[in-house]
């Protein structure tokens, strides 16, 4: 295994192996486990007393649903660990490791990558694979340039329909930041400020 695999395993590991996606099989996997080792008889299924097109309906809704929560925690993993800087830009990301590490297909690698790319935080070349993004000075320029724009009209419409449970969220998010800014690394302040500002 080369130096860039194992720092790709490390940034999404925090020192342990990573088995499934969230670190413990999912309830479809207990469930399935769960029914081979105690077979039930098919009339006390849950749904026996449904149609079969409708069980199987429901059936393919909740694989859907798990398929698009293990998307939304892949892709949350992959971006936090780019925020916190643990994925430095320019890191490749390789389709093969990434699907080892989340135990999950290339294919679905590659559906995270292209939400990814098409938020401009990775960027995939045609035959060379996928990169976390390099951004230009010109770009991140443009970017600062945009918040100065935006957070003005943000703030005043804040302030408007300020609360006291709004003010203590704030405040407990600034405090988060001060603990943040005071450790080493400082990986969680570049989360937290991303956090503050969307």
């Amino acid at each position: 295994m080369s130096e860039e695999e194992d720092s790709l395993r490390a940034a999404f590991e925090g020192g342990e192996r990573v088995r499934t996606i969230s670190g413990a099989p999912s309830r479809a996997v207990r469930s399935s486990a769960r029914a081979r080792k105690n077979p039930e008889p098919h009339d006390t299924h849950p749904h026996a007393h449904m149609p079969p097109n409708r069980t199987a309906r429901r059936g393919a809704s909740q694989a859907r649903l798990q398929r698009e929560n293990a998307h939304d925690e892949i892709y949350e993993k992959i971006y936090v660990a780019i925020l916190e800087h643990r994925l430095h830009p320019g890191t490749k990301l390789v389709e093969e490791r990434l699907a080892e590490i989340f135990n999950v297909s290339r294919a679905r690698i590659r559906e995270v990558l292209a939400r990814l790319a098409h938020e401009q935080i990775v960027e995939i070349y045609p035959q060379r694979g996928a990169y976390v993004a390099r951004p230009t000075i010109e770009q991140t320029l443009d970017v600062f340039e945009a918040r100065r724009l935006i957070e003005p009209a943000v703030l005043r419409r804040l302030i408007e329909t300020l609360t006291p449970e709004k003010l203590a969220k704030l405040r407990q998010h600034q405090e988060l930041e001060l603990v943040a800014r005071r450790r080493v690394p400082k990986r969680g302040v570049i989360r937290l400020s991303g956090q503050f500002h969307s």
